[in-house]
């Protein structure tokens, strides 16, 4: 099929419905992931994995901090970006009688709020980590993880579950081609 100087093929549709399928379920895991998981949980178990790569002179220390840092800060721009959503929906625009040069207006100006807010927010991360005395240097900073590790039986099950499943696509894909 063409449509201008494009044209749609099976091969490209195929790859186009897979591509989107893998990022659709990249975007959920990683959202179930940090809605069951707290970020100092997973900084500390993505450290205990890479501690071995400090031996070859990853800074494993920067990574660790740079993580947690992402992960809290993903929060912070979910919660922006909801609460002006909320703010459109609140003011009730009928976005039927709008031109296209004031519906992009709005949304010009919503965006700005966006990202004016979610600098003000990093700002004052950055305050309050050197009010707290961090001056750069992960190494020499301490990060304090929940280092208790609840790992029990349903945790080992859930482990074993996810291996038998993987291993199961793996022969599939190895005895059916």
């Amino acid at each position: 099929m063409k449509l201008g100087p494009l044209q749609l093929t099976r091969k490209g549709l195929s790859v186009a419905s897979t591509a989107s399928s893998l990022t659709f379920i990249i975007f959920q895991s990683a959202s179930l992931c940090l809605a069951t998981t707290t970020p100092e949980q997973l900084a500390f178990a993505l450290r205990w994995f890479m501690l071995p790569l400090r031996y070859i002179g990853v800074p494993v220390a920067e990574i660790i901090l740079t993580l947690m840092l992402s992960l809290r800060f993903i929060n912070l721009v979910f919660d922006e970006v909801r609460n002006v959503a909320l703010g459109i929906v609140s003011r009730r625009i009928n976005w039927q009688q709008l031109t296209m040069k004031e519906t992009i207006d709005i949304f010009a100006s919503f965006i700005q709020r966006i990202f004016k807010n979610i600098f003000k927010h990093a700002e004052q991360i950055s305050q309050a980590m050197i009010v707290r005395g961090f001056r750069g240097d992960s190494n020499v900073h301490k990060l304090y993880f929940l280092s208790d590790s609840s790992f029990g039986m349903a945790d080992l099950i859930a482990v074993v579950c996810l291996i038998s499943v993987t291993s199961a696509a793996l022969l599939s894909e190895y005895f059916l081609v």
